[in-house]
């Protein structure tokens, strides 16, 4: 029985599922949440480092942080600076977990951050008395289906799969070739990306598989279950993007000093079985 993928995917931008978008949309879910954690904490400004000192951005930060962390658990301290210029701006700002730290810090206005490190490369640290401000908490517009919907997409762990069995020469059809793949594999989880390009090698071919990402509960067993499906014409291929029984050497067992030898499929030992050892 043929499988059918006739089924109406006119809500879903299947050409959109790129790996880029997919990245694209990764970092736009981190900023989310780490905004979502930001609107929750209780924020202090902090003045008084420009003008007294020549210390960078990070450096500032550094003594902010070990100077306030005595008054509550802080979930960041931000010191603008000019990008281009590394220009330090003449307000930070620190964010606390609870309203005790908020108000702890707020104690500490008007005494030195400074520390009796001497001078570092000419660069005396610290010295110099602080202004401390409560500030309202931080605001941003975004919905709680976006915080929910990044917390999910965090917790995701995709696999890939590589898709195969089409007429490569099929090229004009790439579309409907894709809509085919993804009416099949979306029945296992969430389909992450899929990718379906031309063979740069041939043009006017596909290349010969597709790359397929895939998220859920045990989505990739699900899919590789779905291989050989009839699709209307042409049989599918499903396999397994990682190698059965590869595993990452890691570098102390091969007395090398440090790093990896590589991800599962492209060390030496998976591209040449016969000469490992």
């Amino acid at each position: 029985m043929a499988y059918s993928y006739s089924s109406n995917n006119s809500d879903i931008d299947i050409k959109g599922l790129t790996v880029y978008k997919a990245l694209a949309d990764r970092a736009a879910g981190k900023i989310t949440l780490y905004e979502d954690k930001l609107s929750h904490c209780f924020k202090v400004s902090v003045e008084g480092h420009v003008g007294t000192t020549s210390l960078r951005a990070d450096d500032i930060r550094a003594i902010y942080t070990s100077r306030f962390r005595e008054c509550g658990k802080i979930f960041n301290v931000v010191i603008p600076s000019d990008p281009s210029s590394g220009v330090v701006e003449s307000c930070g700002f620190i964010y606390f977990f609870d309203e005790g730290g908020q108000e702890k810090a707020l104690a500490l206005s008007g005494t030195n951050v400074g520390f009796p490190l001497g001078e570092r490369s000419g660069v005396t640290l610290g010295g110099w008395d602080v202004v401390v401000k409560a500030l309202p908490k931080d605001s941003f517009e975004f919905s709680p289906d976006q915080v929910a919907n990044a917390r999910r997409r965090e917790t995701l762990r995709p696999r890939g799969i590589f898709v195969s069995g089409y007429d490569r020469s099929r090229f004009a059809d790439m579309d409907v070739i894709r809509s085919a793949l993804f009416g099949l594999l979306s029945t296992c989880g969430e389909i992450i990306y899929l990718t379906l390009k031309e063979d740069p090698c041939q043009p006017g071919h596909l290349n010969e598989s597709s790359f397929v990402c895939l998220a859920g509960d045990e989505a990739r067993a699900k899919a590789l279950r779905l291989d050989g499906s009839d699709m209307g014409g042409w049989n599918v291929v499903v396999e397994s993007a990682e190698p059965k029984g590869a595993r990452v050497i890691p570098a102390n067992e091969r007395n090398i000093p440090f790093g990896w030898e590589g991800p599962p499929g492209y060390r030496w030992k998976d591209i040449h079985p016969s000469t490992s050892h």
